[in-house]
C-alpha cells in the first residue's frame, strides 16, 4: 500500500472519486482499496460489504449452519433459494462460498452465493472422479482469494501430492501443477489453511513439515522454520489467526489438555520466518469420565473481532424444539491478561466452573465440525461463468 500521505486520486475531488469507486464492480473494489490509504477509506466507509459484520459458519459433515452473535441453538442455513443440505463446505471467500458433496464424488463442485442465490457447478478433477469418497474427501479442497490478482481458486491436494490441481474461476478446466515433491503425503488431520494469497498444509513425516503454494506464481516451497514447539510430543493443527497462519499445539496432562497457537510474523529476521506464541489455551479435564472436554474450533478459533476464543464440546443429550439430539455446544472465552507474558494476545483457562458463554448449538454426528469467518456480499457469480 502507498504511503498514507500519497494520494493517487489526487487530482480528482473526492466526491467525484467516491462516486467512480462506487460504479465499480465488488471485485474491482476490493483490489483497488489495495492502491492508498484514501482509496481503502472511501471504499470501506462507502460500501456495504466492507461494512459488514462477519458472521460464522459450523460446517458439518453434511450441513452447514450460521451463527448470529448468541445465536442458540443456531440456524440451518439454506442461502436465498437452496437447500445446502448434504453439501460439506470446502471454504468461503468474500461472501462466496464452495461446496462439496461428500456422498457424489462424480458431482459438481458448488459455487454459490447465498444472498443472490447465484450458484455455479464446475466438474471434480481428474483425480476425484470414480474415486470412493469419504468424510476427509471435502479436506483436500480449498477455496481461495489473491488480494493483488482478484482471483478466486479452488484447489485439491491429493492424500500424494507429485501435484496438485487448480481450477480458477472464469476458466473452462482444471489445470495440474507438479509439485516437484513425488513421495510427500498430505496430512489431512492437520488441515489446509488459505492465508493472503497462499495456501499452507502439512506433510507425513517423522518431524513436522509444512509447505506453501504461492497463488500467483503456482509455485510450492518448504516453510520454514516452524515453531521449535513442535518438536515436542503432542498434536497440532494449522489454523488462521487474525488473517495469519497459526500454529495451534495441544499436549495432554493429567488435570488439563494446554494448547498453545504459535503465528507467523510478517516481519522476517534475515531471511527467517519469526514465530511468536499468541495465546495459551488450557482446558481442564472433566470429573465425569462419560463427559468431554472443550476442544479449539477449527480452523477458524476466534470471533470476528478476535476478542474471544471459540471452543466446542460434545454433548449427548441436547434438548432443543423439536426434541432431543447430540451434538455440539460452541462456547466463546474471553483471555485473560497474561501476567507472566508467556502471550502476547492473552491466556484462557476453561473448566466445569467456567465454561465460557454458549454461542450456538449445532446437531450432529460426533464428527468434528470446521468453522469459517462468512461476510455477506452481493458480488455476482455470473462474471465467472465460461462462455
Amino acid at each position: 500500500m502507498a504511503d498514507g500521505d500519497n494520494n493517487i486520486g489526487g487530482l480528482l475531488p473526492t466526491d467525484v472519486l467516491i462516486e467512480v469507486l462506487l460504479r465499480l464492480p465488488t471485485s474491482s473494489r476490493r483490489r483497488f482499496r489495495l492502491a492508498c490509504r484514501l482509496w481503502r477509506d472511501i471504499i470501506d466507509t462507502h460500501t456495504t460489504e466492507m461494512q459488514s459484520r462477519p458472521k460464522m459458519l459450523v460446517a458439518t459433515v453434511d450441513a452447514i449452519h450460521l451463527v448470529e452473535e448468541d445465536d442458540l441453538p443456531s440456524s440451518r442455513w439454506t442461502g436465498a433459494d437452496y437447500d445446502y443440505d448434504g453439501m460439506s463446505l470446502v471454504g468461503t471467500c468474500n461472501g462466496l462460498v464452495c461446496m462439496y458433496d461428500s456422498q457424489d464424488p462424480d458431482g459438481p463442485i458448488i459455487l454459490a452465493n447465498p444472498v443472490t442465490g447465484e450458484m455455479l457447478a464446475i466438474t471434480p478433477p481428474p483425480p476425484m472422479r470414480h474415486t470412493k469418497a469419504t468424510s476427509d474427501s471435502r479436506l483436500t479442497f480449498t477455496f481461495t482469494y489473491h488480494p493483488t490478482t482478484g482471483r478466486y481458486k479452488v484447489m485439491h491436494v491429493p492424500y500424494s501430492f507429485d501435484r496438485v490441481w487448480v481450477f480458477t474461476l472464469g476458466e473452462a478446466l482444471w489445470r495440474d501443477v507438479a509439485t516437484g515433491s513425488p513421495t510427500e503425503i498430505y496430512d489431512v488431520s492437520k488441515g489446509m489453511i488459505s492465508i493472503d494469497g497462499t495456501v499452507y498444509w502439512a506433510v507425513k513425516g517423522g518431524e513436522a513439515k509444512v509447505v506453501s503454494f504461492d497463488l500467483d506464481s503456482e509455485h510450492v516451497a518448504s516453510v520454514r522454520p516452524l515453531p521449535k514447539v513442535l518438536s515436542r510430543h503432542g498434536s497440532w493443527h494449522l489454523v488462521e489467526a487474525r488473517g495469519r497462519l497459526g500454529v495451534a499445539f495441544s499436549r495432554g496432562w493429567w488435570t488439563a489438555d494446554k494448547t498453545e497457537v504459535w503465528v507467523m510474523e510478517h516481519a522476517m529476521v534475515g531471511r527467517r520466518r519469526t514465530w511468536s506464541r499468541w495465546y495459551k489455551i488450557i482446558m481442564e479435564k472433566p470429573v465425569d469420565q462419560l463427559a468431554h472436554q472443550h476442544q479449539l474450533t477449527l480452523p477458524s478459533f476466534t470471533t470476528h473481532d478476535s476478542e474471544y476464543i471459540l471452543t466446542m464440546r460434545w454433548e449427548w443429550d441436547l434438548l432443543l424444539e423439536l426434541g432431543r439430539y447430540h451434538g455440539y455446544v460452541l462456547y466463546k472465552h474471553k483471555p485473560s491478561n497474561d501476567v507472566k507474558k508467556q502471550a502476547r494476545h492473552g491466556v484462557v483457562e476453561i473448566g466445569e466452573r467456567d465454561r465460557g458463554a454458549e454461542v450456538a448449538v449445532i446437531p450432529t454426528h460426533h464428527i468434528r465440525p470446521r468453522t469459517f469467518a462468512y461476510v455477506e456480499t452481493t458480488e455476482p457469480l455470473s462474471v465467472y461463468r465460461c462462455r
